[in-house]
């Protein structure tokens, strides 16, 4: 099964969520969609800083962004692990020189 065509970008906001029993806290409420034409979300993610040790708005919104950027750097690739691990090989073996 083939994954969604790249490019992936990220939309967001910070939303107060909540209700009267519960308070109101902030959350960053996000989609990692395709460009272009709209298609429903590929991921939906939240920010779970109302927790204890819970996921800050930052950083669930930079996870999101990476997961992104990580698909759209290997658009093209056959096999992505394969091909990464190759190309660190071939860093390391640089870095002796």
């Amino acid at each position: 099964m083939k994954h969604t065509q790249e490019p992936w970008i990220v939309t967001g906001s910070v939303k107060l969520v909540g209700n009267e029993k519960t308070g109101s806290t902030e959350h960053w409420i996000g989609e990692i969609l395709t460009e272009g034409v709209y298609r429903g979300s590929i991921c939906y993610i939240q920010s779970a800083n109302h927790l204890q040790n819970g996921t800050s708005i930052e950083e669930t919104e930079a996870n999101a962004r990476r997961i992104a950027d990580c698909v759209n750097a290997c658009a093209g690739m056959e096999n992505p692990a394969e091909e990464i691990k190759r190309l660190r090989e071939l860093a390391a073996c640089g870095a002796q020189l």
